[in-house]
């Protein structure tokens, strides 16, 4: 993980977190963003779209939805694709997002194929404040809507004026020193991305849609389903909650103790990853696949798992999945997995 820095030689968690290199350091709490897949914004002929199929591979260090799409009309079939990044909120110092790409426009490094050639999609990014559009003026300072990397540099190296008036405006917030003495500040707005394209599906014809992300995966550093803290009367609430997100049956209570031990301190380092999808196609009509697949896959043997889903297979040491015809997915999936110190890490790049 790394955080935005100053000039000098210190790290500053500044309320976005990056995942680099091996994993996410235990030693902090990270912040699900919430993804999804393609959205069929527009399309010209509702009766002559048919979605053949959907598979849905989801894994802590990528997420894949594929698709395949058919026109059963005579005539050419026009559609207005869309991928929309998760909505990231500023105004919190204290939050800490999951980012997992260093690009403050595509921030999950998104790629898309069609027919297996690339197919970049159009990027819409705007910045908010108290829902008034502050895009331009944040611009001509030359600062990143997400401010990753070197926040504090950027602004430094902005004119005094336009410094001073993202102050006024209340878009940075002073809040502490660098070791050097010089303010910092910290970032308010709300950005909101947003990606789309056009495309053309020929007459009886089909084509293939393939998007491709990092996801963000939030991290715990300790787990309250753990036995020590699960049997506590203040926590209940808390663990009937992750259990219903969840869908935490015996089984992984089981595994978690075996894997967590029974000492009240967290001695064997467990910690959360979690993933937040939205898998439910949100479009201008709701398409049910003809055929449907997930897969959720933990990659590790030694890493438990628990969500919510339809009937499922296991299909590998790692791996499980769901199947189903004329399928309309539900509205999200809440993936949790439990980690142990000394477990190789997830490799998020």
């Amino acid at each position: 993980m790394r955080y935005w820095k100053t000039k000098v030689p210190k790290a500053i968690a500044l309320g976005v977190a990056f995942l680099i290199g091996g994993a996410a350091l235990a030693a902090e709490s990270l912040t699900e963003l919430a993804t999804g897949g393609i959205e069929f914004l527009k399309v010209s002929d509702n009766a002559a779209l048919v979605l053949d199929s959907e598979e849905v591979r989801l894994t802590p260090t990528r997420s894949t939805f594929s698709y395949i799409v058919s026109n059963k009309g005579a005539i050419p079939l026009e559609l207005v694709l869309g991928f929309r990044f998760p909505e990231l909120d500023f105004s919190d110092p204290d939050a800490q997002y999951a980012i997992p790409g260093s690009d403050p426009v595509n921030f999950l490094n998104a790629t898309v194929r069609i027919d297996g050639a690339a197919a970049p999609f159009a990027i819409t990014q705007r910045a908010l404040l108290d829902g008034k559009d502050v895009t331009d003026l944040l611009r001509q300072t030359k600062v990143a809507l997400v401010p990753v990397g070197q926040f504090q540099n950027q602004l430094a190296d902005t004119a005094p004026e336009l410094r001073d008036k993202l102050v006024g405006q209340g878009l940075i917030v002073e809040s502490g020193t660098s070791i050097d003495g010089k303010p910092l500040f910290f970032p308010s707005w709300t950005v909101k991305t947003s990606s789309t394209r056009r495309v053309v599906v020929p007459p009886a014809g089909s084509i293939r849609i393939e998007l491709q992300y990092r996801p963000s995966v939030g991290v715990g550093p300790d787990t309250v389903l753990r036995k020590p803290l699960r049997d506590q009367k203040g926590l209940e609430a808390d663990v009937r909650g992750k259990r219903a997100t969840f869908c935490v049956d015996e089984a992984f209570l089981n595994g978690l103790d075996k894997l967590a031990g029974v000492e009240e301190a967290n001695v064997n380092g467990v910690k959360e990853l979690r993933l937040h999808l939205k898998t439910k196609m949100y479009s201008a009509s709701s398409i049910p696949a003809t055929h449907y697949k997930l897969v959720v896959d933990k990659e590790s043997t030694q890493r438990i798992l628990s969500f919510c889903a339809g009937e499922l297979k296991k299909i590998s040491e790692t791996s499980f999945e769901m199947r189903a015809d004329n399928y309309v997915p539900s509205a999200e999936i809440n993936i949790l997995m439990i980690d142990r110190k000394g477990l190789r890490p997830v490799n998020l790049r």
